[in-house]
């Protein structure tokens, strides 16, 4: 029925007495000839739901005759009926014709499926030629036969693509948890809207399904594996909910779907498998070494909370390409820590298995227009990176913006700085469900805001093991209905002024405004010249000049001054041959050469060790290549390099850039001065031929004007 056809019932069960047609007709403003059509589809609904009976009388109209009893049956059906014409509507119908036929074994008539849908023939071939169009977009093909009825024709790997894409579209994040325990699945009184359409799920891909126990499995294998973020354990639980029920009706993923990337040793195939196991316990069936690989393979596409060093060596390396690359273009060290770098892997390897397969699992970022307007100048900068390695290997593929966005604001944490203070300190929950990348970005936002707030972070189903009472604040990018009573605020994942704002509000402190010092020194200064020139009219410019660069502490001589590589080494800080001991005694080597030529005291070589020990084998920045280092506090005198190219190879800990040949020791006066330097050390790290012929000179002025030639040439090809 109709919503004018619900009104009209509604309204003979209230108005219990006949009721002429043309009357009916008049006070919802349709034809006589509509009413009667009305009146057979009222019939034909309350037989199904009632012993009520509709009478038609002479000259009198129309009667609904029940009793009490009926009539609350009838009201039930209504409001039943109502909440899924309001949930079902356009997309959401087609949707449902698109399930009803996925799960459909046998061809359907045209009737059956119209009576499936609850709606009349016309709308229901409506809705199949939306279907049509939306199953061609999945390589599905929706086949229309006279006599024989209805069907699709699909391989195993586009049904599931299409079946796991259409619930991901459907089954919101909030309402998981109350679907995997089935505590709203049934209660029709409690319904939440969103999962009106469930029901029918109920009856189909669900059906005989225990959605308990799938999950269960999936959570007890996290146990001695990967840890999903909240989003890909939906995404994951679904894909194992079609596994089972697909395997169940003996339809299995064919061999040529599995496209050989599959990792035998790799960390997603041990998950895949434990998830296997306990499934065939859980489920009573049998799970083939295909689908296991099938398994494994999405497993790569998902955003997971744990990366093995040593099995994802390869996307180790990128990271730190990635990382060395956005360093250089804006002129920044980046401290990199262990647990950084693994952050970074975890969602830069399923980035790349996604680009690299071309496959509809690429995802799309709502957050992409609001990092590239607040982040602009890095969110360039690693879309440069992601270029250059690219062209340097073949094998890195080229990115989507989207994926981009999701690097920069992994990478743009890192350079954030926190303000230390002694104040009380409220205790602030986050609950982030899109993975690691927005969770560190939305956490870096309300330190810089709030740098007295402590946060702790948590996923949705952590959320029911908490004593929410033991904090001030639940922060959260979705709606969460909360039990305890303590403030709840939705806030916009990049946290915008009126997030801060309302966080002030809530927590009853004030923000501390923080921009980042990515624009400094003569940029500035040049900026706020232009800016006066343009408006005023400058009596004496040289004065204004100097009352600028006064203002904003400019020392012209440093912040001129980019040393280039061959600057930086001389032909004193240059060791060949050098026998190591071990790691320390290699940085031992190079800091002595910048000590020895009065770049640094003997406690900044001291602090290139403790920085080692500190940072582990991350220090080792390319392959073969360790850059030791310490803070200009530690004792630098002047800014300086120096080379020692080993006789022997040393291992640092670094399983994918192990072992180093050639220890450059780095003495930083500033955050700039040095930075070309450590870009012309980037030819040396990302070409291998390059650093090859390096190795092999034999005389430090060899070395010097090779590094010299390398620099320069570099440099031409810049411009």
């Amino acid at each position: 029925m109709n919503k004018r056809q619900m009104e009209i019932l509604q309204y003979l069960i209230e108005e219990r007495y006949y009721h002429p047609i043309h009357k009916l007709a008049a006070s919802f403003k349709v034809s006589d000839r509509t009413i009667r059509y009305d009146v057979d589809e009222i019939e034909y609904f309350i037989t199904k739901c009632s012993s009520a009976t509709v009478v038609r009388k002479y000259k009198e109209g129309i009667f609904v005759e029940a009793q009490q009893e009926d009539v609350q049956r009838i009201k039930a059906a209504l409001k039943k009926k109502e909440s899924r014409e309001w949930i079902l509507d356009g997309d959401d119908k087609c949707d449902q014709l698109v399930i009803f036929l996925l799960m459909c074994e046998e061809p359907v008539s045209m009737d059956v499926l119209a009576q499936q849908m609850n709606v009349g023939k016309t709308t229901a071939y409506a809705l199949l030629n939306k279907a049509e169009a939306y199953f061609s977009q999945h390589q599905i093909r929706l086949i229309r036969k006279g006599g024989k009825g209805i069907s699709i024709r699909a391989s195993e790997d586009a049904w599931r693509k299409c079946m796991k894409q259409l619930l991901m579209s459907k089954i919101h994040l909030e309402n998981f948890f109350d679907l995997v325990t089935y505590s709203k699945f049934f209660s029709q009184e409690n319904l939440d809207a969103s999962l009106l359409l469930y029901s029918d799920l109920k009856d189909s891909i669900f059906k005989e399904i225990d959605l308990k126990g799938i999950y269960d499995s999936l959570v007890e294998a996290q146990k001695n594996g990967i840890y999903l973020a909240d989003v890909s354990l939906l995404s994951v639980w679904l894909l194992l909910i079609i596994i089972v029920k697909r395997t169940s009706l003996r339809h299995y993923i064919e061999q040529e779907f599995i496209r050989g990337r599959v990792d035998r040793n790799g960390v997603e195939y041990r998950f895949a498998c434990e998830i296997s196991e306990n499934l065939m316990k859980t489920c009573n069936i049998r799970i083939s070494s295909n689908e296991v690989d099938y398994l494994a393979e999405n497993l790569m596409l998902e955003k997971k909370m744990v990366c093995n060093i040593d099995q994802d060596s390869e996307y180790v390396n990128y990271a730190l390409k990635l990382i060395f690359q956005v360093q250089n273009d804006l002129g920044y060290f980046i401290p990199v820590t262990e647990s950084f770098l693994k952050d970074l892997v975890i969602h830069l390897k399923p980035a790349i298995v996604r680009a690299s397969q071309q496959t509809q699992h690429s995802l799309e970022n709502p957050l992409l227009e609001t990092i590239k307007g607040k982040y602009e100048e890095l969110f360039r900068s690693v879309r440069h990176a992601c270029q250059q390695i690219h062209a340097d290997h073949p094998t890195f593929p080229v990115l989507s913006d989207d994926e981009i966005g999701y690097l920069t604001m992994h990478i743009g944490s890192l350079l954030h700085i926190a303000h230390p203070s002694q104040k009380q300190c409220p205790r602030l929950l986050l609950v982030c469900s899109e993975g690691i990348a927005v969770s560190k970005m939305l956490s870096v936002r309300i330190t810089e805001e709030f740098p007295t707030v402590k946060i702790a972070q948590a996923s949705i189903h952590e959320l029911q093991q908490l004593d929410l009472n033991t904090y001030d604040l639940v922060l959260s990018t979705f709606p969460i209905p909360l039990r305890a009573n303590i403030p709840f605020l939705k806030v916009d994942p990049v946290l915008k002024q009126r997030d801060i704002e309302n966080i002030s509000t809530l927590l009853n402190i004030r923000s501390f405004y923080f921009t980042p010092k990515q624009r400094q020194g003569l940029e500035v200064y040049q900026d706020i010249l232009t800016i006066i020139e343009n408006n005023c009219h400058v009596k004496n410019r040289a004065e204004l000049d100097k009352a600028i660069k006064k203002v904003l502490k400019i020392d012209e001589k440093r912040e001129d001054k980019h040393y280039m590589l061959s600057d930086l080494i001389t032909e004193k800080r240059i060791c060949i041959g050098y026998r190591a001991a071990d790691w320390e005694d290699a940085v031992r080597k190079a800091g002595s050469l910048l000590m020895e030529d009065d770049c640094c005291d003997e406690g900044y070589v001291n602090a290139m060790v403790e920085t080692v020990k500190e940072l582990g084998p991350y220090i080792v920045v390319a392959k073969g290549i360790a850059l030791p280092h310490a803070k200009p506090e530690a004792g630098s005198k002047e800014v300086g390099m120096s080379l020692v190219i080993l006789k022997n190879e040393i291992c640092f800990g670094s399983k994918q850039n192990d072992p180093v040949r050639a220890v450059f020791g780095l003495c930083a006066v500033d955050g700039s001065s040095h930075i070309q330097a450590l870009s012309d050390l980037g030819t040396f790290a990302m070409d291998e031929q390059s650093f090859h012929t390096l190795l092999n000179l034999n005389e430090t002025k060899q070395i010097m004007n090779y590094i010299y030639e390398v620099c320069h040439s570099t440099k031409k090809e810049e411009f």
